[in-house]
């Protein structure tokens, strides 16, 4: 088909759907979206809460747990002992399709009344303040980790043991506030940054070891801010810059970032690449719109936080690990042919459905496992299941959902975000697309006031001893406050502790303790990490001699010479930002 302008019936701008787009929709036999890319991003995470943790009661055993739902919340929640148990059954809870109600009604009707598992967590020992890990052991406030061990503080860490405050950061050791790199070791403050040891204050550098505040750095020793010093030089000038004194370590983070703006930085961050658009791949092929994706992904659009072998789909969060023909899901490991679901793994054939493992041709489905041919929890023979589908389907498309804004929901759409089980502001959507109290509500989306916080602060954060050599172990009986205080507009929780496995931590690597509380910390870095969802078209800054600002001078030899570079591209940066963006041919001739 020829591509189409249609207008999204949630933000109201037009938005293009390719043929290529047509070709996949046919391919999964659904119709075309009716939502931008961008609001179908923003309403599939509106059914994650990946950092809002209550106390809640387990409606079987009665025991107390820590809970990704409020008390307030309209849904059966069972502790994670109960939901594995043999006790219950989820297809007690099956009933028949009401072909005089709408699809999305029925659904959140059934997904209410079944019980949920209080976090979603698979294979995870020691880990009962953290929510979506896999595989992980001793860990605390983790949240989507994978196969991971020992880790604190930290958001989809994969393969890797002991870190602190990281943000996908991938098979890597010792590590503190790093984000979106890979084969870090005893390092501090990395950004995009592959391969490094003994290093600190690095942004896109590969390869380096006993580096300090280095920028587009390749395959380099005894470097600080990008200068070159000996083996000798390079231990007496660090005597300077002792981060474990926090008055050294603001110092240190200030001149980085004057270095940062001074420097270039590529349009997009790729590699081992064949033909695509976002930021953050690696080891990918076809992969348009898509943003950290990693390690054999192909034939990708609009997918985000995904990949390990993923393939053949579109509209994608947190899925991968061999997965294909997936389309508007959240959370999906192992799948192929799975659409409009979340935490559903190692399916196939499965829709509208929610925490199911092992299952193949569901539809309407929650909580089961090794299942086939059922529809709303209840089981048909596999005659009976593709008729009955069938029927469902087409009903589905003629009787819409009208949520109270007006917009309209048939088969083919993601659950709309007035049924989902968490508040706006309690959602990933929330960090990622921000709205004002004032303005989720004006939406219709449900929204969570701040909760009483039941705790004394004991110590001002300004109170805290400069060096982590004189920091004693009394500190882990202090509630400290946060720095920002909720002034940065964030989650700020006001106040934190540092346990003593923290402590340790800070200890053994030599770093002043924080200032700010966890939830703070994780927005700090997601602004280092340039996460911006969109993509804008840019020109390549690199004007000969320097950049067009003036502000770099070039080292490298261009092939447009002393002329403008005329190469354009897709980007993260916006028109306006500070950085100095190049192409990558510039900027690999400016790379160290």
């Amino acid at each position: 088909m020829n591509p189409e302008t249609k207008n999204c019936q949630n933000c109201k701008k037009d938005f293009t759907i390719e043929s290529e787009d047509f070709s996949f929709y046919e391919k999964i036999k659904v119709p075309p979206p009716t939502f931008c890319a961008e609001c179908r991003l923003q309403r599939r995470l509106c059914i994650r809460n990946e950092r809002s943790l209550y106390k809640r009661i387990c409606e079987l055993c009665k025991k107390e747990v820590i809970s990704i739902y409020s008390l307030d919340k309209k849904v059966c929640v069972y502790c994670l002992e109960c939901y594995k148990s043999d006790v219950w059954d989820p297809s007690s809870y099956g009933r028949d399709y009401d072909f005089n109600k709408p699809l999305f009604q029925q659904l959140d009707d059934l997904f209410r009344a079944v019980p949920r598992p209080e976090r979603n967590e698979t294979n995870a020992v020691d880990c009962s303040y953290c929510e979506d890990c896999t595989n992980c052991k001793n860990c605390y406030l983790v949240f989507g980790g994978y196969h991971c061990d020992d880790i604190m503080y930290s958001y989809t860490p994969l393969f890797s043991r002991k870190l602190v405050d990281v943000t996908m950061v991938n098979h890597s050791e010792m590590t503190y506030e790093s984000s979106s790199s890979y084969g870090l070791y005893n390092t501090r403050f990395a950004h995009l940054t592959d391969e490094c040891l003994d290093c600190s204050f690095m942004h896109d550098c590969r390869g380096c070891s006993d580096c300090f505040g280095g920028i587009n750095l390749r395959s380099k020793k005894y470097h600080i801010f990008n200068k070159q010093y000996s083996k000798k030089e390079y231990a007496e000038e660090m005597k300077k810059w002792d981060i474990g004194s926090y008055a050294t370590l603001r110092m240190a983070q200030q001149k980085f970032q004057g270095l940062y703006y001074a420097t270039p930085r590529r349009y997009a961050v790729t590699t081992n690449v064949v033909n695509v658009t976002g930021n953050n791949i690696r080891n990918a092929k076809n992969c348009h719109q898509c943003f950290s994706v990693i390690e054999g992904a192909e034939n990708l659009k609009f997918v985000y936080m995904a990949g390990l072998a993923f393939k053949d789909s579109y509209d994608a969060w947190g899925a991968g690990e061999k997965s294909q023909l997936l389309y508007e899901v959240t959370g999906c490991a192992g799948g192929e042919r799975v659409f409009f679901t979340n935490n559903t793994h190692y399916c196939t054939d499965v829709q509208y459905s929610n925490k199911c493992f092992h299952c193949s041709n569901l539809f309407g489905c929650v909580g089961l496992r090794k299942k086939s041919y059922c529809i709303f929890n209840k089981q048909y023979t596999k005659e009976e299941y593709f008729k009955l589908l069938e029927s469902i389907i087409d009903q589905s498309k003629q009787m819409l959902y009208i949520d109270e804004r007006g917009r309209k929901y048939g088969y083919g759409e993601f659950f709309p975000i007035e049924l989902m089980p968490f508040a706006y502001n309690e959602t990933l959507a929330y960090e990622k697309f921000p709205l004002t109290r004032e303005q989720a509500l004006e939406e219709r989306y449900p929204w969570q006031d701040e909760p009483e916080r039941r705790y004394t602060i004991t110590m001002g954060s300004e109170a805290l001893p400069d060096h982590i050599d004189d920091v004693p172990e009394s500190i882990v009986n202090e509630v400290i406050s946060c720095q920002h205080n909720r002034s940065c507009g964030e989650k700020c929780t006001t106040a934190f502790r540092i346990t003593p496995r923290e402590l340790s931590f800070y200890k053994q690597i030599k770093v002043a303790l924080p200032r700010l509380c966890p939830n703070c910390r994780h927005a700090e870095r997601e602004k280092r990490r340039n996460s911006e969802l969109q993509l804008w078209h840019g020109k390549c800054q690199c004007a000969g001699g320097s950049s067009e600002n003036g502000v770099y001078e070039n080292h490298g030899k261009h092939s447009h010479g002393a002329v403008h570079c005329g190469n354009e591209f897709e980007t993260v940066y916006a028109p306006g930002r500070r950085e100095i963006v190049y192409c990558e041919e510039c900027y690999q001739q400016e790379a160290a």
